[in-house]
């Protein structure tokens, strides 16, 4: 082989090489390492979002709590003249603590004067001390007492030397929503051991948090918190293995007051690099093969051309199911990481499940105790039970219908349902609601509409609920009309129009 040709073998060497690195590199970093990379991000952020609503949450469930106590007659009378069967009855605080998670209940009159308060923590020993609310002129709650109208609700988070406390503070009225409030009812709740643990638990995301408190903080820590003010979220790469996440929940002063920390193992990004190294493989392998290829040609160039030829076919051809089983191997990775997300949503939707028969059987029970009582207080308490049983439970059919949804299993049920009863028990439990916020109610189901129909009354029912629910939500005045009409009739098929109407804000045309 004379010099010029050995020359051209080098150069071709030497750009195949060069035609390697420009493409390993882009595509091992850039291609498939930053994508990785993009759905790790995605899924800490999921994480995140799952834990600060995990902890509004708790915060909501504490403002029904408190809001079954300001609307009842007793705290009412209690709030207006004090007696002390009232406090011996309902305000031991270490019942509350340990049946309804309640460390802290304080009655307030609208004079600002102090009528009952206590707050309890059972890991701290008994009955604690909540300077803000110690101070007998509460003035270091600023707005958080004031309530300019009957329909008024404050929750949110107060730093305290015990820890974070969720509080609801609602005015104190009859059992109808009546006033005028004869005082101010605050409730709270620690966020103690238990609690996070609990949450850690539902969640499944290793979590914890930290109040904020003014000159305390480390350096660290005020970094993130004075960049959470600029931004959503902060999510941060350890080390090779860890994944941190911050997020920021202000307190009742509008202030930064909890920084949430969530801490996540990187099995995305090990599945990445793991397949960025089936590419690199696969490349260099493509890459060797090139070069054996024309090291094989130089070799044997004066073998018979046939020979030749069929060699070199069987050498490419295993060489070929190899970097297809290389690429096989990658596909079955980034499918094993897609399938780790959705075992979630599927564990949510088999929990569901599970919540929902216990559930069943205390509503159950309530209805069946309910024709049997003659004491009004404690019909007012079976009744509260089944109100607050049938909303925990539209909750979970929400969550299991998200999760259905996400795990495409929505299933569409045709059975047999009286349609006449079915609204009618839907026009009863919003007369009720309507009540309360001095509103009409008014069902109207036109006789066309047949009675025994087939479908999916649990869809039909949800839908109204949320309907008429949302119209009750926007409607100060007036009222809200439930109609149920036949449209057009068929042989064996009725086809039925359902709408709600209100007198509310409304919505705008081009929405």
């Amino acid at each position: 082989m004379n010099l010029y040709r050995k020359l051209a073998w080098l150069v071709v060497l030497l750009t195949l090489v060069s035609v390697y690195a420009l493409i390993h590199f882009p595509l091992k970093n850039h291609v498939i390492l930053g994508r990785f990379m993009e759905l790790e991000q995605e899924e800490a952020q999921k994480d995140l979002d799952r834990t600060l609503d995990a902890i509004l949450r708790e915060v909501h469930h504490l403002n029904k709590l408190a809001g079954d106590w300001a609307v009842w007659d007793d705290t009412y009378r209690f709030a207006r003249d004090g007696n002390s069967e009232f406090i011996e009855s309902n305000l031991q605080m270490e019942t509350l603590a340990e049946n309804s998670g309640i460390n802290l209940v304080y009655i307030i009159r609208p004079s600002g004067k102090l009528v009952w308060g206590g707050a309890y923590h059972p890991e701290k020993g008994g009955f604690v001390s909540v300077p803000e609310f110690d101070d007998p002129s509460f003035s270091r709650l600023g707005g958080f007492l004031k309530h300019p109208d009957m329909d008024s609700q404050k929750t949110g988070i107060l730093i305290t030397a015990y820890g974070p406390l969720l509080l609801s503070s609602r005015p104190i009225l009859t059992s109808m929503g009546k006033g005028p409030p004869t005082g101010i009812l605050v409730m709270g709740r620690f966020m103690s051991r238990q609690t996070l643990a609990s949450l850690v638990e539902q969640t499944k995301v290793r979590f914890d948090v930290k109040g904020i408190e003014r000159g305390r903080m480390s350096d660290a820590d005020n970094a993130v918190i004075s960049k959470l003010q600029r931004e959503k979220s902060i999510i941060r790469v350890v080390d090779d293995d860890h994944l941190d996440a911050f997020g920021l929940l202000t307190d009742i002063f509008g202030e930064p007051g909890l920084l949430v920390h969530v801490s996540m193992d990187r099995n995305i990004m090990d599945k990445g690099r793991s397949a960025a190294r089936y590419v690199s493989g696969s490349l260099m392998i493509a890459v060797t093969l090139v070069v054996l290829f024309l090291l094989f040609l130089v070799k044997v160039y004066s073998i018979d051309e046939r020979r030749r030829t069929a060699k070199v076919e069987a050498l490419v051809e295993q060489r070929t199911l190899e970097l297809t089983q290389a690429n096989m191997d990658m596909e079955q990775a980034r499918v094993a990481a897609v399938e780790a997300s959705k075992a979630k949503s599927e564990f949510l939707a088999n929990m569901s499940h599970e919540i929902r028969t216990p559930l069943n059987g205390v509503i159950g029970m309530t209805e069946i105790a309910l024709p049997t009582i003659q004491n009004e207080s404690q019909r007012e308490i079976f009744e509260t039970i089944s109100r607050e049983a049938h909303f925990l439970l539209g909750i979970i059919n929400n969550i299991l219908d998200f999760s259905k949804i996400e795990a495409r299993k929505v299933e569409i049920e045709s059975i047999p349902f009286d349609l006449h009863l079915l609204v009618a028990d839907i026009g009863k439990s919003q007369m009720f609601l309507c009540e309360r916020k001095g509103l009409t109610c008014i069902v109207d189901l036109s006789p066309e509409v047949p009675r025994d129909v087939k479908g999916d009354p649990g869809r039909i029912r949800q839908i109204l609920m949320n309907l008429s629910g949302n119209a009750l939500k926007f409607t100060r005045e007036g009222g809200i009309v439930i109609r149920c009409e036949a449209v057009t009739e068929r042989d064996e098929a009725t086809v039925i129009k359902f709408s709600v109407m209100d007198t509310g804000i409304g919505i705008e045309a081009e929405k």
